[in-house]
């Protein structure tokens, strides 16, 4: 199937605002135009399911769909804060990688899919639930950060 209609078909999929498949195309776009993606998956035909059906899943539970805010621990390439914000666009989505040139192509990413509720934060999870971050989420998301039981200690 093509990128752009399996784009439409996910934004039907999941009601999600008009003008999404648009914007998670953008954001493809810039992925696959990104000198160092931090990521295998690059090409829009493979990253529309490995990232943005992939992110998109989260909004199965209604505690993601209703979330305000919510942080993206080792947001690593953008994924699945960057889907998840594109997706809801009143919260407020927070996305936590330590590695500073990770966060760049983060703010690159974001900054061509249009998004103004996204931001990489350059701190490593353990300093912002140390400081400001503890409590500070309605939800947090994590993929293929570590163990299940280290990430959530």
């Amino acid at each position: 199937m093509p990128v752009t209609a399996r784009l439409a078909q996910l934004q039907a999929e999941y009601r999600l605002p008009d003008g999404t498949a648009a914007r998670f195309e953008q954001l493809l776009a810039a992925l696959a135009a990104e000198d160092d993606p931090h990521t295998t998956v690059s090409d829009p035909a493979i990253a529309v399911d490995q990232h943005i059906a992939d992110s998109l899943s989260a909004l199965e539970v209604h505690a993601v769909r209703d979330a305000q805010s919510l942080v993206d621990i080792g947001a690593g390439a953008g994924f699945p804060g960057l889907a998840l914000a594109i997706a809801l666009p009143d919260a407020r989505v927070d996305l936590v990688e330590s590695a500073r040139r990770k966060c760049a192509v983060i703010e690159r990413l974001a900054l061509a899919a249009g998004l103004t509720n996204a931001r990489a934060l350059p701190i490593r999870a353990e300093e912002l639930a140390a400081s400001a971050g503890r409590g500070a989420y309605d939800l947090a998301t994590a993929r293929a950060v570590a163990p299940l039981a280290v990430l959530v200690e």
